[in-house]
C-alpha cells in the first residue's frame, strides 16, 4: 500500500517493507573511515550538482558540525572533483556515484519512502542518502551520522551538545531504515512555532524562529506545527488543520437560505449563525445538496495547494450531530455517529480522487464519531485521525482502563486503509503541574505502529515551565523516529546529557511522579491545576530529591538553573495545596517540607516561571491564561499568582454535624481541593464567617453556571471510590426574595451524565441527613421540605445525596 501522486512531494512514502534501525549505544567495532587527525580533515563531502535544497542543507549542515566536533574544515565538493581522496557522499547523486547498484528507490514495496535513510561505508568512503526525490532522507541520515558517530546531540531548540574530537573515525555502518510512522508531530514546546490552518509559506523568509524549525528537523519531526521551510524538507500538513466543516461551509454564509444543510437537533435545524440560543450544530452529512457544495469548495482550495497532498473535511469540536431521519437511518444501522460522517466524506473523497489522484482526504474519529462504523468503511484516499482524548493519560492504551480506546483503535485499524493517530500529552488546565506521561509513551507509540498507524500527532505542552518539558519533547521525537528504542535508555540519556551529576535523582523524581500516577485518573488533555494523586509523603520525598539535585550541580550555572526550572512545577503544586498539605501534616504527624514562608515562596516562583517563560511560549500560554480564567498579559499571571496567596492558609474545622465521623472519614473538598471557574465570575475570596476565612464565591446569574467544581477523579488517593454522602457547606446572600438560591449536582463526565441536581429554593433548607449513615434516601432528590431560612447569611449544611463515586465523576 503506497501513498503516492502527481505533484504530491510530502506525501510520497511506501508503508510496506519496514527496517529495523542498528540500535544506538553499541560498541563500536574498527573504524573504516578516519574523517580528521589532529584538527585536519581527511575527507571530503561530496555533493551532486543535481542536489535538491534540504540535501544541500544537508550537506552544509554535516560540514558545519564537524567542523565544530574537530577543528577542520570538510570541503563540500562535486564528486567528479574527488579524485580518488576519501569522501562522505550526501545524498542519492553523489551516492550513485560512488556506489551506482545501490537500492535509492523511494516507492516499492521494500523502497526507504520520503524519510527513510541509508548510511553506508563503501571502502575508505561513506554514504549519507535518502532515497532518490525524497525531501527529507538526505537530512536526517546526515543527522543520524552525527549522533552516532560524532555524539553530537541536539536537547532543546537553543541548548546542544557537540563533543570535541579533533581525531574523528567513523564505525563502519550498513543501516537501512525507514521510520514506520510517515508523519511525526509533537505539538510541544521547542517543536511548534505555529498553528497553520490553511496552508503556509515554505519559503526561507517565512521561518519565525529558525533555532525552532531545525530542532524540529534535526529531531526528524516534520508534522504542521513546525512550520518547515523547503530547505529543511518541509512539513506534512493537510488543507485545513482539523474541524473545517464551518471552514469550507460557514454558517454566516449558508445557513440563512439552507438551514436543511446544518444539524436537525430536537427537530430544529440549528448552526452557531442560526437563531439565538438554537445551538452550534454540525453537518448535516446526508444532505446530498450540502455536499455538492462542499465539494465544490474543498476542489477550489485544493487547486491552490495541490502539493500538500491532503485536506481535512471534519466535524467541528463539539457533538450537536444532526439528527434528520437520513443521518439517524445512517447512525443506527452503522451503530455510530461516524456513519453518517463517513458517508459525507466518502461522497467528497470520491470527487477529489477524479481530479486529484492519489489526495487523501482526512477527517476526525472524535468523541462522539469515535467509535468505527459498521456496514461502510473509508474509501482508499480517506485518512482517519483517530483521537483518544477521552483516554486516562497515566496507563497505556492497552491497559484495562483505557480499554475502550484499544477497542476503537483496533476496529479503526481493521477498516481503515490509512489510519493516523491524535494522541495527548498535555494539560491545558495546569500546565505548571505535573503531569506524567513518559512512562506510557512508548508503549502507545507501539500499539498505535502494530494496528497500523501511519502518523502520530502527540498534542503536548508548548510552554518552557511545563514539569521536564524538554525532556518530553525529546523523548516524544526520539520515540516517534523510532518506536522500538528503550524508553529509559532514551531518558537516561537526556538526564545525563542534560543535567549531569544531577541525572540520578531527577530520574527518582520522574519514577516517583509515574509510580504515584499510576492508580489515578489523569484526563490526557485539560486535567486541572492541582495534582491531588501527589499525597504529603510523596511532596516531601519529591523535595528531599530536588534539594539533592540541586546540590550535586551547585558548582554548574546552568544545569543548575535546569533543574531550578524543572523544580517550578513542584513548587507550583506546594502552593495550590499548602493548605490541605498543612492540616495532612498536623492530622498524621508527617513532616512538612514545603515552603515554611509561602509569600516567599510564591513570589520566587512568579520570578522563576516569568523568566522560564519565553516570548515564543507566550504565543500559547496566553489563551491557557484566558481558559482558566485568569486573563491574558501581565494581569493574568499576577491574577494567577495571586491564588496561591488565599491557597495557603490552613483548612478550616468540618462543621460540627460532621465532627462527630472518625478521622479520615471526610474529605474536605476546600478552596485548595476544588476549581474555581473564573471565567463564570467565581473568586477565591477572604471570609471571616468561613472556617479558615475564605470561601469560593460564585456570582448571581440568570442560570446554573457551575462555578465552583469539586472533581473527585482522585478518590483513589484522597480516599476511596465508592458511596459517599455529599455536602455543601454554602451561605447565601439573597438578592431577591423568590427563587433558586443556588443549585448543586454532580455529573459523571466519564460516562458523560448527570448523577442528580438538587435546586435550594430561597428560604428553605433542606432537613439534615445523619452522616453517620449511608443509606438511598431517595427522598433528598425529590421535593424541599420547609426548613431553617437561608437568608440569614450564615453558612449552613446542605445535603446532596448519596452517590456512587467513581473515576472522573
Amino acid at each position: 500500500m503506497e501513498l503516492n501522486s502527481k505533484n504530491m512531494r510530502h506525501l510520497q512514502a511506501t508503508l510496506a517493507g519496514l527496517v529495523s534501525l542498528t540500535l544506538f549505544g553499541c560498541e563500536k567495532p574498527e573504524a573504516s573511515l578516519k574523517l580528521s587527525s589532529d584538527g585536519k580533515a581527511l575527507a571530503s563531502i561530496t555533493l551532486a550538482d543535481s542536489a535538491s535544497a534540504p540535501e544541500k542543507t544537508a550537506a552544509t549542515e554535516l560540514a558545519a558540525y564537524l567542523k565544530e566536533a574537530t577543528g577542520a574544515e570538510f570541503p563540500i565538493i562535486k564528486p567528479e572533483d574527488a579524485a580518488g581522496r576519501p569522501v562522505i557522499a550526501v545524498g542519492p547523486g553523489a551516492a550513485k556515484a560512488l556506489l551506482p547498484e545501490l537500492d535509492l528507490v523511494k516507492l516499492s514495496g521494500q523502497g526507504l519512502g520520503e524519510d527513510g535513510i541509508v548510511l553506508k561505508s563503501s571502502g575508505p568512503n561513506l554514504i549519507l542518502t535518502g532515497a532518490e526525490g525524497s525531501q527529507r532522507g538526505t537530512l536526517y541520515a546526515v543527522y543520524e551520522f552525527l549522533e552516532r558517530e560524532a555524539g553530537v546531540r541536539w536537547w532543546t531548540y537553543t541548548e546542544e551538545s557537540v563533543p570535541k574530537q579533533p581525531t574523528l573515525a567513523a564505525a563502519p555502518l550498513d543501516v537501512r531504515y525507514k521510520p514506520p510512522f510517515l508523519y511525526r508531530e509533537p505539538f510541544s514546546w521547542g517543536i511548534t512555532q505555529g498553528d497553520p490552518h490553511m496552508g503556509y509559506d515554505e519559503s526561507d523568509a517565512a521561518v519565525t524562529d529558525w533555532g525552532v524549525a531545525r530542532f524540529a528537523a534535526r529531531q526528524r519531526n516534520n508534522g504542521h506545527g513546525a512550520m518547515l521551510p523547503a530547505s529543511l524538507g518541509g512539513s506534512l500538513l493537510p488543507i485545513g488543520w482539523c474541524h473545517t466543516s464551518y471552514v469550507f461551509l460557514s454558517p454566516d454564509k449558508y445557513f440563512k437560505d439552507h438551514p436543511e444543510w446544518f444539524s436537525e437537533i430536537d427537530g430544529v435545524r440549528t448552526a452557531v449563525a442560526g437563531e439565538p440560543g438554537v445551538g452550534r450544530g454540525q453537518l448535516c452529512w446526508s444532505n446530498e445538496e450540502m455536499l455538492k457544495e462542499l465539494t465544490k469548495v474543498v476542489l477550489e482550495h485544493i487547486r491552490k495547494q495541490p502539493q500538500l497532498g491532503m485536506i481535512d473535511v471534519s466535524q467541528k469540536d463539539w457533538d450537536d450531530h444532526c439528527e434528520c431521519p437520513e443521518c439517524k437511518a445512517m447512525d443506527d444501522a452503522g451503530g455510530s455517529h461516524s456513519a453518517s460522517l463517513i458517508y459525507g466524506v466518502n461522497r467528497v473523497a470520491e470527487a477529489v480522487e477524479k481530479e486529484f489522484p492519489g489526495f487523501l482526504v482526512q477527517t476526525l474519529a472524535y468523541q462522539h464519531t469515535r467509535k468505527p462504523p459498521t456496514g461502510i468503511r473509508p474509501r482508499d484516499n480517506v485518512l482517519i485521525r483517530y483521537c483518544v482524548i477521552e483516554r486516562g493519560a497515566s496507563q497505556p492504551i492497552d491497559s484495562e482502563q483505557n480499554r475502550a480506546m484499544l477497542d476503537d483503535l483496533q476496529a479503526w485499524s481493521a477498516i481503515a486503509p490509512k489510519l493516523f493517530v491524535w494522541d495527548y500529552a498535555s494539560n491545558v488546565g495546569g500546565p505548571l503541574t505535573p503531569h506524567p506521561k513518559h512512562h506510557v509513551l512508548a508503549d502507545d507509540l507501539r500499539t498505535f505502529r502494530d494496528n497500523h498507524a501511519v502518523g502520530v500527532f502527540l498534542e503536548g505542552e508548548s510552554i518552557g515551565a511545563t514539569d521536564f518539558i524538554a525532556l518530553k519533547t525529546y523523548l516524544m521525537s526520539r520515540l516517534l523516529w523510532d518506536p522500538s528504542r528503550d524508553e529509559g535508555a532514551v531518558i537516561d540519556e537526556f538526564l545525563n546529557g542534560y543535567y549531569g551529576k544531577a541525572a540520578p535523582t531527577l530520574r527518582q523524581v520522574l519514577d516517583l511522579y509515574a509510580e504515584k500516577a499510576r492508580p489515578a485518573f489523569l484526563h490526557s488533555f485539560a486535567d486541572g491545576p492541582d495534582a491531588e494523586w501527589l499525597d504529603l509523603a510523596a511532596m516531601n520525598r519529591a523535595t528531599e530529591l530536588f534539594d539533592q539535585a540541586e546540590k550535586a550541580v551547585a558548582e554548574d550555572p546552568e544545569q543548575l538553573a535546569r533543574v531550578k526550572r524543572e523544580r517550578l512545577s513542584l513548587t507550583n503544586q506546594w502552593l495550590r495545596g499548602y493548605g490541605r498539605y498543612r492540616e495532612q501534616s498536623e492530622r498524621e504527624g508527617l513532616p512538612f517540607l514545603g515552603p515554611q514562608d509561602p509569600a516567599k515562596a510564591t513570589a520566587d516562583f512568579s520570578a522563576g516561571v516569568r523568566l522560564a517563560v519565553t516570548p515564543l511560549d507566550r504565543i500559547w500560554m496566553e489563551p491557557i491564561q484566558r481558559n482558566m480564567g485568569y486573563g491574558s498579559g501581565p494581569a493574568g499571571w499576577d491574577a494567577y499568582f495571586e491564588d496561591f496567596k488565599l491557597r495557603a492558609k490552613a483548612a478550616g474545622p468540618l462543621p460540627e454535624a460532621l465532627q462527630k465521623l472518625p478521622s479520615g472519614h471526610v474529605i474536605d473538598m476546600d478552596e485548595a481541593r476544588s476549581n474555581v471557574v473564573k471565567s463564570t465570575g467565581a473568586k477565591i475570596v477572604e471570609d471571616p464567617k468561613a472556617s479558615n476565612g475564605l470561601a469560593m464565591r460564585v456570582p448571581q446569574a440568570p442560570k446554573p453556571s457551575w462555578g465552583v467544581q469539586a472533581h473527585t477523579k482522585n478518590l483513589g488517593a484522597l480516599g476511596s471510590f465508592g458511596k459517599h454522602r455529599v455536602y455543601a457547606v454554602v451561605r447565601f446572600e439573597p438578592q431577591a426574595d423568590s427563587g433558586d438560591a443556588f443549585v448543586a449536582g454532580l455529573y459523571d463526565s466519564r460516562d458523560k451524565k448527570g448523577l442528580g441536581a438538587v435546586n435550594f429554593p430561597i428560604g428553605k433548607l433542606a432537613p439534615a441527613a445523619d452522616p453517620t449513615q449511608i443509606d438511598e434516601n431517595p427522598e433528598i432528590l425529590g421535593v424541599m421540605k420547609s426548613g431553617t431560612p437561608v437568608t440569614d447569611g450564615e453558612y449552613h449544611v446542605y445535603d446532596l445525596g448519596v452517590y456512587d463515586l467513581v473515576h472522573s465523576s
